[in-house]
């Protein structure tokens, strides 16, 4: 069996057993769930007095009242599909990635772990080589911390998920800056929190006065949404009013490896510091299946997810780990060659009138097509219909995001070519 084929079948394999633990886990949360809410229906706790956003700025959660608008405009891209306007029989897809493997000497490196007879549980919090390199590269974007606080997980969303269990209590907030996956306010209900969206200029509406306990704030940075990277002094100034009002912050790092510029984040590191900070290789490395992610925390906050993740799923898979180092040990031309490749899809569409907005990591691009009318919907299956090609509505993931379509430079050329077309002709 070659070394490409052997590594993508365990990548597989490890994959499918990370999502049956969490499977696992899951179901015996909800049926403990279940169990605590037979003997007693508690009432869901008040908004807290600290809390001073508009009603209108407020998104409460079970799902059913997370942001009315929001939800509408996702029930009619739904609809739309069902009824045929954005699912066409044989479509050109500009959302979806190509699947691409990664590059030879992740596989390689694999492939080695595996013939040393690296099969064996790890630390609970993954190998020192990694935990290292993972926290070098956190301290020199101003997130300061040393291998010890350090955990490698499987992929970001075990992430996010031994954070917010570990964090918050149910009834607590957990606010949401700019637009998010649906998956996010999904954990989010799951975990029984109030969710409260915020935009980036709304630090001055951060509530004050809260316990450590009462509150957490999730910021991506760049946005796996947009592309985007939050402007530097609004992140800063969002970031230190959440700590002062006792706040955890966790700054969602998963497209930090795919800025288009490398210049590091120069955030503060007396602010950084106080952050956990979350990530995962799947984007940047194409290494999805493989199931690697970190959490970095103080110190005082590591103990806690470090616990929840072993309960869960005792430790990453150790050949994804390997891989994983490998990755950062030849990510400088790796990810140049992956920077060119996407500003050079970027570009073209540019060259072709495509209305891009501006982004700062690939893969996520938005389309402004405003000009064109703000029924992102619509124009959603206008290009269905005209082009045979889907391009996601934006307002998916927030209702700032209206009048935008969404695509993924990783789709098929033709998809991309089929974009550009259909822009061609509407601007004649």
């Amino acid at each position: 069996m070659g070394a490409g084929v052997l590594c993508t079948h365990l990548a597989r394999q490890c994959g499918r057993l990370a999502a049956a633990w969490l499977l696992l886990f899951a179901r015996n949360t909800l049926v403990q769930a279940g169990k605590r809410r037979s003997c007693a229906v508690p009432s869901r706790p008040a908004p807290r007095s600290g809390s001073h956003l508009r009603e209108d700025d407020r998104v409460t959660t079970p799902a059913s009242t997370v942001e009315r608008g929001l939800a509408a405009r996702a029930r009619a891209c739904d609809a739309a599909s069902d009824e045929g306007l954005l699912d066409h029989p044989y479509p050109l897809d500009a959302t979806a990635a190509e699947e691409v493997n990664p590059p030879r000497f992740i596989r390689e490196a694999a492939k080695a772990a595996l013939d040393r007879g690296e099969t064996h549980y790890t630390a609970r919090h993954g190998i020192a080589p990694l935990r290292t390199k993972l926290a070098e590269r956190a301290t020199r974007d101003g997130f300061p911390v040393g291998p010890e606080e350090t955990i490698v997980t499987n992929g970001a969303a075990e992430a996010l998920y031994v954070v917010l269990q570990t964090a918050l209590r149910p009834g607590d907030t957990v606010f949401l800056v700019g637009p998010v996956s649906p998956q996010v306010v999904a954990l989010a209900t799951f975990l029984q929190l109030r969710v409260e969206r915020l935009r980036l200029d709304q630090a001055e509406r951060f509530p004050t006065g809260w316990d450590s306990s009462a509150g957490l704030l999730l910021v991506a940075a760049p946005s796996a949404v947009t592309g985007q990277m939050p402007a530097a002094p609004q992140l800063r100034a969002l970031i230190d009013r959440a700590l002062d009002a006792g706040a955890t912050v966790v700054v969602d790092r998963s497209r930090a490896w795919c800025l288009y510029r490398d210049a590091g984040y120069g955030f503060d590191p007396s602010l950084g510091g106080r952050c956990i900070t979350i990530g995962s290789f799947s984007t940047a490395f194409s290494m999805p299946g493989w199931r690697v992610g970190y959490v970095t925390a103080p110190g005082h906050q590591v103990s806690a997810p470090l616990e929840l993740k072993q309960a869960m799923s005792i430790c990453t898979s150790p050949i994804a780990q390997f891989a994983a180092l490998a990755a950062l040990e030849g990510a400088d031309v790796w990810l140049a060659e992956r920077r060119s490749f996407f500003a050079a899809r970027r570009d073209a569409l540019l060259r072709a009138g495509v209305p891009l907005a501006p982004a700062d990591a690939w893969p996520a691009q938005l389309i402004d097509a405003r000009p064109f009318g703000d029924d992102d919907i619509a124009l959603a299956a206008q290009a269905a219909e005209a082009r045979n090609v889907r391009v996601e509505p934006a307002t998916r993931y927030g209702a700032e995001l209206r009048g935008y379509l969404r695509i993924d430079l990783r789709a098929p050329r033709q998809a991309l070519d089929a974009v550009a077309e259909f822009f061609g002709a509407l601007a004649t």
